[in-house]
């Protein structure tokens, strides 16, 4: 599937905190939408300094992590109260109503598994995390609707982006050629290694060049260009795509990396609100 993005994404500094920012959001004036890097926090552990914001790391001060959001909300002139957290566990859920559930994972326990969240209530902050994994952000500008994906390899090969636009149409009214799409800071087909097993997922379900071999029996796939290709497939233009095209895994100063740092390496954080 041939294909040509012209957007990205930019990084942006207030202080010692380094974000990256949507120009292809931003010119709509109607929402606020940012990946965070892993600095400009409080968290001092090694392995998570400095902008963790995952609550259930080893070692983790909760105080440290709300300082943290608090930080960020306040950059961007955000309220932590209306932060929505959520479970993550590579699944295709979908949260559909996600403002109903204000506060959760800042003023209550994080009760629900829901790897994407979809909402069309101002002030709402939709929040998933990642470390390596893809992070997608979707915007509605004409029905004001929005929606904040985790997207690992196992969400990518369920088409959790493609069915999280379905149900922006289905739910709520969308268009998807009014649908903006944001794929923000992830493992790049640079670092992404996998073995044959996965790699013949890939081949069936996408396009067989964003996959090819490297090592005997060893594969390096562009997830960033499978979440294209299902974007594009929903109905979305590549015109209305942005794509950052930083990875994760390469850039150990900039981000967290699961692959590269272990299971407890900080989480980034991919946020939405309108």
């Amino acid at each position: 599937m041939s294909y040509r993005i012209t957007h990205t994404c930019i990084q942006k500094q207030i202080g010692d905190l380094v974000f990256y920012r949507i120009p292809l959001f931003e010119n709509t004036g109607n929402v606020v939408a940012f990946f965070t890097t892993r600095l400009g926090g409080s968290s001092t552990i090694p392995e998570l300094q400095s902008m963790n914001l995952g609550f259930s790391k080893d070692g983790e001060k909760v105080e440290n992590v709300r300082t943290n959001y608090e930080k960020l909300c306040r950059a961007f002139s955000l309220i932590p109260e209306n932060l929505v957290l959520t479970k993550q566990e590579h699944t295709d859920i979908i949260l559909t109503d996600a403002h109903m559930h204000r506060g959760m994972g800042w003023n209550e326990p994080v009760s629900i598994i829901a790897d994407s969240m979809i909402t069309n209530a101002e002030d709402c902050i939709l929040v998933k995390f990642t470390a390596d994994c893809v992070p997608v952000l979707l915007f509605d500008p004409v029905k004001r609707v929005i929606a904040d994906v985790h997207d690992g390899w196992r969400g990518t090969v369920k088409r959790l982006a493609e069915k999280t636009v379905q149900r922006m149409c289905f739910d709520y009214g969308c268009d998807p050629r009014d649908i903006l799409a944001a794929i923000g800071p992830s493992i790049g087909p640079c670092c992404f290694e996998i073995g044959s097993d996965v790699a013949s997922v890939f081949t069936e379900g996408f396009d067989p060049f964003y996959t090819f071999p490297t090592n005997p029996n060893k594969y390096h796939s562009n997830l960033w260009s499978c979440n294209v290709q299902q974007l594009m497939e929903s109905g979305i233009t590549a015109d209305h795509i942005a794509v950052a095209n930083i990875c994760t895994y390469c850039n150990n100063q900039l981000f967290y990396s699961y692959r590269r740092e272990g299971k407890n390496t900080g989480s980034l954080g991919a946020f939405i609100s309108l």
